[in-house]
């Protein structure tokens, strides 16, 4: 992938990130509510685990 296309990529993220914490902030939701939805969907998107998963999984026999 070009350095363009990932500069412009990461762009629009931050365009889609500004404008959900928007919305979100105008419906009432507070800052701490904003962020750990916005670290929700970051966790659904790339499929990554919570430390805390982890390591329930690691105790998992």
């Amino acid at each position: 992938m070009s350095e363009k296309s990932v500069k412009s990529e990461q762009e629009e993220e931050q365009k889609i990130i500004a404008e959900i914490t928007k919305e979100l902030r105008a419906e009432g939701y507070s800052e701490e509510e904003v962020r750990q939805g916005l670290e929700l969907a970051y966790h659904l998107k790339t499929d990554v685990k919570s430390k805390a998963d982890s390591f329930a999984d690691s105790c998992e026999h």
